[in-house]
């Protein structure tokens, strides 16, 4: 029993050095937007406050009384700053299957 306990504290304390954040924060997919035909529908007018979590900027979105985390994938360089009310249209993309995403992949269609 004690062999057994050695081998899995010694497993465990070797897997949790094995991968660092580099490779953690890469394999978080934001989808590109040159897929056009992946779109689930359009919304207009939302209304959202724009963040960074894990190098990834997202925008916090009130949709339909239900609080949604969108990742949009053509975000302009000036409005990528923390904390930072938008208003704006967009196309909301399927996630791809087995894929993991910090939330709803959406293309930006107008900023108003």
């Amino acid at each position: 029993m004690k062999r057994l306990l050695l081998f899995y504290f010694t497993f465990l304390l070797f897997s949790a050095f094995s991968c660092n954040d580099e490779e953690i924060i890469s394999s978080i997919a934001v989808m590109p937007c040159n897929k056009p035909d992946n779109s689930v529908y359009v919304d207009t007018q939302l209304v959202g406050s724009v963040t960074k979590m894990l190098e990834v900027w997202v925008i916090n979105v009130k949709n339909n009384e239900k609080a949604v985390r969108c990742i949009p994938c053509n975000l302009p360089e000036n409005f990528k700053v923390e904390n930072q009310e938008i208003k704006f249209d967009a196309s909301f993309l399927e996630i791809p299957p087995n894929v993991r995403m910090l939330g709803q992949p959406i293309e930006i269609k107008k900023i108003y």
